[in-house]
């Protein structure tokens, strides 16, 4: 009776295992979405600003963009 409940070798074999490349993914999906919100709020504001050059603005906001890029590239590991 004893052996009725030791697990087979098959049993543990087809046990799910938590995938990490799943688990990277989705995180670096996550922390694209919440990047690219944030550079969308802030090309916002930056359209918001009462500076009277909008040459200035799109320079800036250009700058914003440039630092987002920087930022998930370095997270994804392109850049390493």
């Amino acid at each position: 009776m004893g052996a009725f409940f030791a697990p087979s070798a098959r049993q543990s074999d087809s046990a799910p295992k938590p995938d990490n490349a799943v688990e990277w993914r989705m995180s670096i999906l996550i922390f694209l979405i919440v990047v690219l919100v944030v550079l969308a709020l802030a090309i916002y504001l930056i359209d918001l600003l009462p500076i009277p050059s909008s040459t200035i603005k799109r320079i800036i906001q250009a700058l914003c963009v440039l630092v987002a890029l920087y930022v998930i590239l370095e997270r994804t590991g392109v850049l390493r």
